[in-house]
């Protein structure tokens, strides 16, 4: 089944890591997508440019261009409209794919024809790749993604894959900043698409070394809210999960870095 890879960009990426993600995608994988789509989010820099121009000498590059920055919703919205096959593959500019992680997602959406969205787990690294420093895991079938889903984030965005008109039917990405994976997954269990975990680490994200002050704070505690209030509105939460959710997602953001922390350790992320 023909594939498309979408991957967004904007000017503040690090061309290194932009590039060895591309290389991730292409040259080692066991499985090549038939499509790279590059949403450019905004003007890039030179050398991101350049990463780009290399990389569509070797794969099947189509480019998506945003006059100005209009975040991640925009941009991947964008971005599935401009992909030419049914089945489409996320993929972050800082990350890296294991050499096998299509040949392993694919085939899933062909032997199970019912299933729309199908992500793994992954392995976090700070600066070597060789080195995890943490693991994110989820559950695999969909009835634990589903209760999962009430509470966390139940696919790692940088590993799925899914049918582009199950994404199309439940209205695409949206504008919703630092959800918009989240609101989409919700949206489309609700319109009945059927999820799947492979329990396997396809992805090894690059998390780096400020991630848990860059979720600290007051703005991110509004954030929180109001993204469990558009959850409620459609119908996704009951009222006591709405107010679960509040107490348990949204105060954590007004922890101490040092308190923070340890939620992350002990609650959020897994060490094997």
């Amino acid at each position: 089944m023909n594939f498309t890879v979408l991957i967004p960009i904007y000017n503040k990426e690090n061309a290194v890591f932009f590039k060895s993600a591309l290389e991730s995608i292409w040259g080692g994988q066991t499985l090549k997508p038939n499509e790279v789509v590059i949403v450019r989010d905004g003007p890039l820099n030179d050398e991101l440019d350049r990463v780009i121009e290399n990389f569509s000498k070797i794969a099947p590059v189509k480019e998506v261009s945003l006059p100005v920055n209009k975040g991640l919703g925009v941009a991947l919205c964008e971005g599935v409209k401009a992909c030419s096959y049914p089945l489409i593959a996320r993929m972050d500019s800082d990350d890296i794919a294991r050499q096998d992680r299509f040949e392993k997602q694919i085939p899933i959406f062909i032997e199970n024809p019912h299933v729309d969205l199908v992500g793994s787990n992954i392995a976090e690294f700070i600066a070597d790749v060789d080195q995890f420093n943490s693991y994110r895991t989820l559950p695999e079938n969909h009835e634990q993604i589903v209760a999962f889903s009430k509470r966390r984030n139940p696919i790692n965005h940088m590993t799925a894959v899914f049918r582009k008109e199950a994404v199309l039917e439940a209205g695409n990405y949206q504008e919703c900043k630092g959800y918009e994976d989240y609101y989409l997954w919700a949206r489309m269990i609700l319109n009945g698409s059927l999820c799947y975990n492979l329990q396997e680490n396809l992805i090894f994200a690059r998390i780096g070394n400020g991630m848990l002050s860059r979720r600290q704070g007051f703005v991110f505690f509004i954030e929180e809210i109001k993204f469990q209030h558009a959850l409620r509105d459609i119908g996704f939460l009951s009222r006591f999960q709405y107010l679960t959710n509040l107490l348990l997602r949204a105060l954590p953001h007004l922890f101490p870095l040092w308190a923070l922390h340890l939620v992350y350790k002990y609650l959020l992320r897994g060490k094997s």
